[in-house]
């Protein structure tokens, strides 16, 4: 799977700081790919995945070795709660 392949598919910067650095990509069936910075594909999570890793329970390692966790990160970085909300529920 590669940015290509997902390029037409809802997409929600999970976390930002100048620029992406979570990109979420949302198919059809509840699965959610998880980009990086350098547009490598990180993660492939189910719906509960996606919401363990907004509750700090799940831990998102990116390409280069960065642990990220949702809880810890700055407000600044995150979306608000309704564009999370609305992300979840599109089809």
């Amino acid at each position: 799977m590669d940015k290509n392949s997902v390029k037409n598919l809802p997409k929600l910067e999970l976390l930002n700081s100048e620029g992406p650095i979570l990109v979420a990509y949302k198919e059809h069936d509840d699965l959610y790919y998880i980009f990086d910075t350098k547009k490598i594909l990180v993660s492939i999570l189910n719906l509960e995945g996606l919401i363990s890793f907004f509750e700090g329970k799940h831990i998102i390692l990116d390409s280069s070795g960065k642990s990220w966790n949702y809880v810890v990160e700055s407000g600044g970085m995150k979306r608000p709660d309704v564009e999370i909300k609305m992300f979840l529920n599109q089809s």
